[in-house]
């Protein structure tokens, strides 16, 4: 099976997470692997309105398809790109070039696109790039 990227566009707000509906504290910044594939296999029916819920039990019990991960993606020069987690601790090795102001800001970065990744395992610090929240961009 070979590996595919799909971009997900919510149409309305959700969810992520273990605990009720409205409890920020129990929320998820991502939807995990298992979440994602009984989405899909949730909203079958709407791509094959021919199918059964038999049919659907079926796929569930053994599915065509695979789902390894969910990440955050960033539309740049017009084209959308997947960003890539950020080993724990790469800031650290890069402390000389972090202000020690900014070290904690840095350290809560989780994800990067590829080219600032690559730079970052370098020992060098993406010039142009600067941290939001969770994403360096």
């Amino acid at each position: 099976m070979g590996l595919m990227l799909y971009l997900l566009r919510p149409l309305s707000a959700f969810h992520l997470g273990t605990g009720r509906s409205g409890n920020l504290a129990e929320s998820e910044t991502l939807a995990r692997s298992d979440t994602i594939a009984a989405a899909i296999l949730a909203l079958w029916r709407h791509v094959k309105p021919n199918a059964s819920a038999q049919d659907v039990a079926q796929l569930a019990a053994n599915p065509p398809f695979a789902v390894s991960s969910m990440l955050p993606a960033i539309k740049r020069a017009g084209d959308w790109e997947a960003m890539l987690p950020v080993p724990p601790g790469a800031f650290d090795a890069l402390g000389k070039l972090v202000e020690p102001a900014q070290r904690k800001i840095y350290k809560a970065v989780r994800f990067t696109p590829a080219d600032a990744l690559a730079k970052l395992l370098g020992g060098q610090m993406p010039a142009d790039y600067k941290p939001l929240g969770e994403v360096l961009i």
